[in-house]
């Protein structure tokens, strides 16, 4: 596991990722791919165009 965490003006941020240096036993490589379908379903409601996830304090996430 990669985990690198870079700070800037105040803020951190955290990067962490998985890395393998073999070929994924198929077990593994089938359960990957269940994390990568999850993953895309979890992302799919964030990516519409046009919608604003923040704007400040005062205004709720998902309004226009």
């Amino acid at each position: 596991m990669l985990v690198f965490c870079p700070r800037g003006y105040g803020l951190y941020t955290n990067l962490t990722r998985f890395v393998s240096f073999g070929n994924l036993s198929n077990e593994n490589a089938k359960l990957h791919s269940y994390v990568r379908e999850i993953e895309v379903l979890k992302t799919a409601g964030y990516t519409i165009p046009s919608l604003v996830l923040y704007v400040n304090s005062s205004v709720p996430m998902g309004s226009r």
